[in-house]
């Protein structure tokens, strides 16, 4: 879910309704008041991902092992934290912190002979008899505050799920009715809601985190949470097709189904929520081009919904797309009041943004704009309030509600990826130059008066 940058050097970290085609010739209005700090220079094989929240990590590969930095997008200092070494006899091992680290040993030749223990100034045994596919069933949550795992029981092929709380240091069983699905990807079929207070398990079972209750049964092709983490968009599936977008509301215990799909059309999975809680976004597909087209799945039909009214509307026929246009949609996002609706469609050399205003019906497009890392569907703009923030041309390119553009950063290098922190005063900008990878500190940089 998350893009990695990869750089092989010298491995060594370094510290110190009328549509507009918008050219590559946005320019600065005024320039923008903003405080810029050189973090510092990163050489290596470096990957770089936000872990959760505000904290990004860094991931310098050793010969043996990596070494894991973390860097939080308000406090420009990079810091140790520890070193990873090669786990080879372990069926799974993952370091949480500088002082913990789970583990699953196998300590026989069967299922029953796996233990999953929290390795620190203690050892604590949190469970045995843990699952075993192509690597022990464990997965842990955002945060690394919670642990969720398989067991196996004395009955063939009957597992349980069981959630644990390292804080707490607490367990419950979450159920014995354990996927296929599951079984075969653990991390892929646990969704956790952005507070972690909820998780979703196989699309199906809805259950709190704190207590392990169930909430809720949904039949799921696909599951997405909104924002705060208070309501749970999901495609309800007919016969294995999306046929229904539903939306259970934690709050209010309750569900609504807010959009039906047209007949001979399905929906595919991918849907988008705003900020606000008040639009999706999500696309159709023909079943009968679907079938004929094997795994692969084109895109027929492009849609804004808008929640408080339930009024869809057909983005792709406002725009005037054609087929092979949207069949090429490799990324969607609203702004977060969900009045600005942008579209990255694939080209020959890399994508092009198509941005919507559907509140005036204004659209344009800008061309060539750049890949970001790949979370909370932000894979080509980032959003911050009302603002969207894109990468064009070694320029980070702001854009306001209005559809006014602004650039708030040139680089002399070539710009790999930014993040913006939750509380939206901060961005760290990674740029790649010839002896590596470079990080610096926007602050002051919203331009409020756009």
């Amino acid at each position: 879910m998350k893009k990695c940058i990869s750089i092989i050097i010298i491995a060594c970290i370094v510290f110190t309704s009328c549509t507009r085609v918008q050219e590559n010739d946005i320019e600065a209005s005024s320039k923008p008041i903003k405080t810029e700090r050189y973090i510092g220079r990163l050489k290596g094989n470096i990957s770089l991902y936000r872990s959760y929240m505000d904290n990004i990590v860094i991931a310098n590969e050793k010969e043996e092992g990596f070494d894991i930095y973390s860097l939080d997008i308000s406090s420009p200092i990079i810091r140790f934290e520890y070193a990873i070494q090669p786990q080879n006899k372990l069926l799974y091992s993952k370091q949480l912190d500088a002082d913990r680290t789970l583990r699953v040993k196998q300590l026989g030749n069967s299922e029953e002979n796996n233990v999953l223990t929290l390795e620190g100034k203690v050892t604590k045994e949190i469970a045995k008899r843990i699952a075993y596919s192509a690597s022990a069933l464990v997965a842990t949550s955002p945060s690394q505050r919670y642990v969720v795992y398989c067991t196996a029981t004395d009955y063939l092929n009957a597992y349980g799920l069981y959630l644990y709380d390292l804080d707490k240091e607490q367990g419950c069983l979450l159920t014995d009715q354990v996927s296929e699905e599951l079984l075969n990807d653990m991390e892929g079929n646990i969704a956790w809601s952005p507070d972690e207070a909820s998780l979703v398990v196989s699309n199906k079972l809805v259950f709190h985190a704190t207590s392990g209750a169930l909430i809720g049964q949904i039949n799921a092709e696909k599951v997405l949470w909104s924002a705060t983490g208070s309501k749970l968009a999901y495609i309800k599936s007919e016969k294995s097709l999306g046929k229904s977008i539903n939306i259970l509301d934690l709050s209010a215990s309750a569900v609504e189904e807010v959009f039906i799909v047209n007949q001979g059309e399905y929906l595919p999975g991918y849907i988008v929520w705003n900020d606000e809680e008040t639009k999706l976004a999500f696309v159709t597909s023909l079943i009968q081009a679907a079938e004929a087209s094997g795994n692969m799945i084109p895109y027929h039909g492009i849609y804004s919904l808008n929640l408080t009214d339930k009024e869809a509307v057909r983005v792709d026929t406002i725009l005037q797309l054609d087929q092979a246009v949207v069949g090429r949609l490799e990324n969607m996002q609203y702004n977060a009041l969900g009045c600005i609706l942008t579209l990255a469609i694939g080209n020959s050399s890399g994508c092009d943004l198509y941005v919507y205003n559907i509140d005036t019906g204004y659209n344009e497009v800008l061309f060539n704009v750049e890949y970001l890392h790949d979370e909370n569907n932000e894979s080509y703009t980032c959003s911050s309030e009302n603002n969207l923030y894109f990468i064009q041309s070694q320029r980070i390119v702001e854009m306001d509600a209005y559809m006014n553009y602004r650039v708030i950063y040139q680089s002399e290098e070539a710009i790999e990826d930014i993040y913006i922190s939750k509380k939206m005063s901060r961005m760290i900008v990674i740029e790649k130059s010839k002896e590596g990878i470079i990080l610096r500190q926007l602050e002051n940089y919203k331009n409020k008066s756009m």
